[in-house]
């Protein structure tokens, strides 16, 4: 690992000596534009693609990638955590009653 736990850190993954995965968690609270362009411009060198923890698969490309970071819950929680939990809240009772059905 790359970085602190409690704020921008990188994780590669290897198989046989191959990278085969690259995490990479940046903290919102404060963001660092000149790293994520990096790992931006990097991706895209590596004609890799980026996957979201919701599992959306997106092209290295900057204003998709800040489009995603908009979109995400993290960027949700670190805007307004209050109105997130209280969203979370919801979807999760709403997911309860649904699974009853």
């Amino acid at each position: 690992m790359y970085g602190e736990p409690s704020q921008d850190d990188i994780q590669v993954d290897y198989e046989g000596g191959r990278v085969v995965e690259i995490q990479a968690r940046l903290d919102l609270r404060n963001p660092n534009t000149a790293l994520l362009r990096a790992i931006v411009e990097a991706t895209a060198a590596a004609e890799a693609v980026f996957v979201s923890s919701e599992e959306r698969v997106f092209e290295a490309e900057w204003n998709a990638v800040v489009a995603e970071i908009l979109a995400s819950r993290a960027a949700r929680f670190v805007h307004d955590p209050m109105g997130y939990l209280k969203w979370l809240t919801n979807t999760s009772a709403h997911q309860d009653t649904s699974s009853q059905s």
